[in-house]
């Protein structure tokens, strides 16, 4: 578990609107580490891993404001999908 650089989880697009979307490459990652979102949300309401080399997508339920916990079976290489509150 460790917090990651920005380099592990760089922006690949985002919306402009208030209710913001925003999709993120996860790159080398492990269970349990963590993703700060603040430079982009105020508020994160709702995340979900699309798998690279997990299969399928994985919701994630640890959320402590901007702070997101990167759940199991994310490992490696994934895409982090985020809705919420737009900076």
């Amino acid at each position: 578990m460790a917090a990651l650089t920005n380099a592990q989880y760089p922006l690949l697009f985002q919306d402009g609107r208030s209710g913001r979307l925003a999709l993120y490459a996860l790159l080398d990652v492990n269970t349990g580490d963590t993703a700060d979102l603040s430079a982009l949300f105020t508020e994160v309401k709702r995340a979900v891993i699309l798998g690279v080399t997990l299969s399928g997508a994985a919701v994630v339920t640890t959320i402590s404001g901007t702070i997101v916990t990167i759940p199991g079976g994310a490992a490696d290489a994934a895409a982090l999908l985020v809705y919420g509150v737009a900076r």
